[in-house]
């Protein structure tokens, strides 16, 4: 009988080889299949300022526009606004669907993506649009500014 997800859809073990191999780290089940969807499902979305749809998203949009679809929480609009509105988390303890925040151009918090796992990160980035990449890069563990949580 194949493996189900909280949600109950079937998972089988070679679907977790596929999330495997596109967002860089081990899936299982006690991975959220939902927000791994949704981050799949807005992959390679080109970066638009202000956009907030999979034909353009800035940073703070896409995170809106994910967490409205697999949580049915709505978010502030601006990266700063959605820095203030979480519970801070040390990068420790970071968990799944935690949002991370950077300093990217020297004017305070200015960059945002979510947590997924084993220090990756989904966000729309200004050169690639939507991608996953690990807090342990050189360019994102000095931009770091902190972790929050949408409680």
């Amino acid at each position: 009988m194949p493996k189900t997800t909280e949600n109950s859809r079937p998972v089988k073990s070679s679907a977790y080889k596929k999330y495997t191999a596109k967002l860089g780290f081990e899936v299982d089940k006690s991975c959220n299949l939902k927000l791994l969807d949704e981050v799949i499902d807005w992959w390679g979305t080109p970066y638009k300022y202000g956009g907030e749809s999979k034909s353009g998203a800035d940073c703070s949009g896409f995170v809106q526009m994910v967490f409205l679809k697999v949580y049915d929480k709505k978010l502030p609009r601006t990266t700063k606004q959605q820095y203030e509105f979480c519970s801070k988390v040390n990068k420790n303890r970071l968990k799944e669907g935690d949002l991370v925040f950077f300093e990217t151009g020297g004017k305070g918090i200015s960059h945002v993506g979510i947590f997924l796992k084993d220090g990756r990160f989904a966000h729309a980035s200004s050169t690639k649009g939507v991608i996953v990449n690990g807090l342990e890069e050189a360019y994102y563990d000095k931009a770091y500014r902190g972790g929050g949580r949408v409680e």
